[in-house]
């Protein structure tokens, strides 16, 4: 009778309690086999003993229920009084049944109330049928087996609840981390887009530019060759300074699309690189210190902190106009953050341009991804500070 299929499954803890109690309902035959009432209570006793088998099973199917569970335990609870009326030696094992039920599937208060009435009433009928002090003890011990099997009960129960939620939390953790990943790489892929098309247009409004008008400058040179040989050597002349601003311009463009990524290269020795082929693409002096104790970052941390800079960078060559920079690289306290600072002595940002600059924005979006923050400081006397931190905590990549 308790190996009936449950949707979902019991879990261990269900079934350990079952078990107990179909310990306590089976060897409870033995009394009921054994009684000395005569044929006719002996039936009865076989169907009141039956039939709270039944209502047992019905309220551990119906555990959603706690109204018809009350219901059942109080025919349960008549079942056990009207038995030990006809045979105090038969029932004795079912209260501690009872209050296992009523652990499982009721409140608290409930459940506390009705240990107490059936541990009241086994003292009761203990000693109205052995007197004192005999019936106070068999009483006193009854009671104490009630109330240690309903505590039981209700101890591996609210374990058992306790689990199951924290594992539903952890599965909606789970689920909100893994959107969080998606909504990671989809930023990422709109980034990169984003970059492609920024980049596309440069070419097309800078190298674009400047090539086609070579392209009509050399080719008026051709037509002044014959007759105006001085002025064609001027226009060639100009075309050849076109045409190093436009390489230039392609050599900045190149070093921007290098990344750490994939090298195996430390943050500092990425930095570095990136200075240099900036400083050799712009010609503009880049400062740099890094430490040479890094620890090793996690590679979203690198690429960040890598990109930001980039992007620092860019903005000091784009709108500065200044004759200087740096990139300072540092450990926050107990090495659990980072910092790149990128600092210019240039003319400093506008506001709107702070606030509404795509590449700014962009480089805010990645950071705050990652727990990090982005402080801009910018003045018309002592230029721009891009200052990143990110926090690396106990999350670094292993040495």
């Amino acid at each position: 009778m308790f190996s009936e299929t449950e949707s979902p499954k019991a879990n261990a803890t269900e079934t350990l309690l079952r078990t107990v109690m179909a310990a306590f309902w089976f060897s409870g035959w033995y009394f009921v086999g054994s009684s000395s009432v005569g044929d006719f209570w002996s039936v009865v006793l076989f169907i009141l003993y039956t039939t709270f088998g039944v209502l047992l099973v019905r309220a551990l199917r119906d555990s959603a229920d706690s109204a018809r569970i009350n219901k059942t335990i109080r025919i349960q609870v008549a079942i056990i009084i009207f038995g030990l009326i006809i045979d105090p030696d038969s029932f004795n094992t079912l209260s501690p049944i009872v209050g296992m039920l009523a652990a499982m599937r009721l409140p608290r208060r409930r459940w506390i109330q009705w240990a107490l009435t059936l541990g009241a009433l086994t003292l009761v009928i203990d000693l109205t049928q052995s007197g004192y002090p005999l019936g106070f003890f068999d009483g006193l011990v009854g009671a104490t087996l009630i109330g240690a099997c309903s505590t039981f009960s209700y101890s591996l129960t609210r374990t058992q609840a306790a689990r199951l939620e924290t594992q539903a939390l952890l599965a909606d953790l789970r689920e909100a981390h893994e959107r969080l990943q998606k909504y990671a790489e989809q930023a990422e892929d709109h980034a990169i887009a984003e970059e492609r098309s920024r980049i596309s247009r440069d070419l097309h409004d800078t190298l674009g530019h400047r090539l086609t008008a070579s392209i009509v400058q050399l080719e008026g040179a051709g037509r002044l060759v014959p007759d105006q040989q001085e002025r064609a050597i001027q226009i060639i002349e100009t075309v050849r300074e076109q045409l190093a601003e436009g390489l230039d311009e392609v050599r900045e463009t190149v070093s921007m699309l290098r990344t750490p990524a994939g090298t195996g290269i430390s943050l500092s020795a990425a930095l570095t690189q990136l200075a240099a082929d900036f400083e050799q693409a712009t010609h503009l002096p880049i400062a740099v210190s890094v430490p040479d104790d890094l620890p090793p970052l996690p590679e979203a941390a690198r690429l960040a902190l890598f990109r930001a800079t980039q992007e620092a960078l860019t903005n000091v060559q784009r709108h500065a106009e200044a004759t200087a920079a740096s990139v300072l690289l540092t450990l926050g306290p107990g090495l659990a953050s980072v910092n790149v600072r990128v600092k210019d002595n240039g003319r400093g940002m506008a506001e709107d341009a702070i606030s509404n600059g795509f590449g700014l924005r962009g480089m805010q979006e990645r950071i705050a991804q990652l727990g990090g923050t982005v402080d801009i400081e910018s003045t018309r006397t002592t230029g721009t500070s891009v200052s990143v931190t990110l926090p690396i905590g106990d999350s670094r990549d292993p040495a």
